[in-house]
This record gives C-alpha cells, sequence and structure tokens, in this order.
C-alpha cells in the first residue's frame, strides 16, 4: 500500500476493509515459517518472556545502539505553508549522518488531536515527493522530484480542513537521497538495526523540536517498514496506536534474522499490543494467533485488530 493509499485509510475510508478484533484461533500462514512459543501462563512469566527477549536483542541484533541514544544537531531546514498546507522539515544528526523529519498540518495548527508518523519505504518515499511537490517544490530543493500528484496534495488540504491532526514522515537510511552513498549503493549492515534506531531518533525529535511532546503519536509502515516502526515503538514510550500494512509474518530472511533463533513477528506484535492499539492490514487474518492469545490470557485492555483488505478489482 502505497502513502496515498494510507491516506485514504487515516480519512476514515474504511469500507474496503472488514474489522474484527482477532480471537486466539487463528491459523498461522503456511507461507512462512514462524517459530512455536508458549503463551505465558500470569503476568509474571510474561515479564520474563519480555526481559530474557530484550536481553537477547541487546546481544544479538542492538549492541553497537548508544546506552541513551539521542538525536544531536537539530535544526529546522523550512517551514512554509502553501495553499492550506503547512510543511516544515527538520534536519537531526542520525548514526551514520544527516536524517530529516518532515511535518505537515493545516497551516496555524495548534494542539493537534493526533500525530501519524509514517516510515517511508521507497515508494512511499516517491509518494511523499508526488504530493508535497505541488507546494513546496522549491523547499524540497532536490534535484529529482516524483511527477506532482495534485489529486495526493488535495487530500491533504482536505484531510487538514477537516480534522485536527498532524502528518510526519520519516526516510531512514537507503531510502532518503541523503542516505546514499556517493556511487548509489546503499550502507546494508547492519541496516535494519540502524533504521529502528533512526525512527526512535525521528521520534524524539517530532516530541522535542517538533513541538508535539503531548500529543498522542500513532506509527504506521508498510511491510518491512511496519517492522520498524513496531520495534522503535517498543524503545519508546506513550506510543498509542500502531498501523501496519502488510506486516511481514517473520524475522527470517527479511528483518533482524539474528533475531529469529529466540523472538518472531508475532512475540514483537504482543511487545506493542501490551500498551497501544494495534491494527494490522493484509488479505486475510492469518498469521497473528499469538499476540491475541496473550491479550486474551492476560486480561489485557488492548484487543489486536485486523483489517482485511478485499482483492482488488480486475
Amino acid at each position: 500500500m502505497r502513502l496515498k493509499s494510507c491516506l485514504l485509510v487515516l480519512l476514515i475510508k474504511i469500507l474496503i476493509c472488514n474489522s474484527f478484533v482477532l480471537e486466539a484461533s487463528s491459523p498461522s500462514n503456511g507461507n512462512q515459517i514462524q517459530l512455536d512459543f508458549k503463551i505465558p501462563d500470569n503476568n509474571d512469566e510474561w515479564e520474563k518472556f519480555k526481559k530474557d527477549w530484550k536481553v537477547e536483542l541487546q546481544e544479538k541484533c542492538f549492541s553497537d545502539w548508544p546506552k541513551n541514544p539521542q538525536p544531536k544537531n537539530v535544526k529546522e531546514k523550512f517551514n512554509s505553508q502553501n495553499k492550506g498546507v503547512s510543511l516544515r522539515a527538520i534536519e537531526f544528526e542520525g548514526p551514520k549522518g544527516p536524517l530529516s523529519l518532515y511535518i505537515s498540518h493545516y497551516p496555524g495548527l495548534e494542539n493537534p488531536d493526533l500525530v501519524v508518523l509514517t516510515t517511508l519505504s521507497k515508494d512511499g518515499w516517491a509518494d511523499f515527493l508526488a504530493s508535497m511537490r505541488h507546494g513546496f517544490e522549491k523547499e524540497l530543493g532536490m534535484e529529482e522530484l516524483s511527477e506532482a500528484d495534485l489529486k495526493s496534495f488535495k487530500q491533504h488540504q482536505g484531510m487538514y480542513r477537516s480534522f485536527k491532526w498532524a502528518m510526519a514522515y520519516f526516510a531512514p537510511t537507503g531510502i532518503h537521497p541523503d542516505t546514499i552513498s556517493k556511487d548509489g549503493k546503499k550502507v546494508h549492515a547492519p541496516l535494519d538495526a540502524r533504521k529502528v534506531l533512526e525512527l526512535r531518533y525521528a521520534i524524539k525529535v517530532l516530541r522535542t523540536a517538533g513541538g508535539m511532546q503531548e500529543v498522542p503519536l500513532w506509527l504506521q509502515g508498510q511491510g518491512v517498514m511496519g517492522c520498524v516502526s513496531l520495534y522503535a515503538g517498543i524503545y519508546e514510550t506513550k506510543v498509542a496506536r500502531y498501523d501496519l500494512h502488510n506486516l511481514i509474518l517473520s524475522h527470517r530472511g527479511q528483518f533482524l534474522e539474528n533475531a529469529f533463533s529466540f523472538l518472531d513477528m508475532p512475540q514483537v506484535v504482543s511487545l506493542a499490543l501490551e500498551n497501544s492499539q494495534v491494527i494490522i492490514y493484509q488479505q486475510n487474518e492469518q498469521g497473528w494467533d499469538y499476540p491475541a492469545s496473550v491479550s486474551k490470557k492476560l486480561n489485557w485492555d488492548n484487543k489486536l485488530q485486523i483489517r482485511t483488505l478485499l482483492p482488488p478489482k480486475k
């Protein structure tokens, strides 16, 4: 799902979805391998699971992270308003160089009801540029911009007139052109862990320099970028909701593969679900029985929601 489709979801056009709370009965997707994990019997056992998983994550995946990660050299690149849309860019120093967070909302908006931070894939980055080019081509200042998408820009205008929402966009290493080496090759190792750390920085920047400290935060991502959103949110605080589109079912061969020996994606969803609302958008209801079972067993307030997408029209 591209950025434009995600906006339609956020505009409450959920007529294309069948939404339900997942009970502990859906089988795993047979096309992907998942590890078999025990459902905790009580809160004490769950706390032990969490502690053990985070210890191993630190040792096997996140050992290069600083103890207290904080973004440095935070500065505003531009802050402009045009045609009923405000766009601001805040630059900060990431683990391997400069990164940028983009924040958009209605001009002069104060105290938004929520802010949605989308972690952009390559396609999502292209869609973001196409949407904003219509009003902010000079400010974006890039040699290569996607063709302007007037329809998407108008969707932003309509959304901002109708809702007190702020939208934030972040392209991690390998997506934003500033993070690609001069020979055009992406820096890979350890790319997955770095993307999570970069999004943690972006969340901190959003809340400090972005002025969103008290605003309910939603994290959104597609595919692997949904994994980035999940992990970053688990290590930060006060994430109100996750919207995860076609989230991968397993680490194996796709994301943070070192974690696969002791933790897999259904358990990561459980870590997020304990304190936040989690909504997964996919073609069927399969693959997420574990977090549904944990939530039911431990009587959590948050219940996993699956929104099944209707197949595309032929």
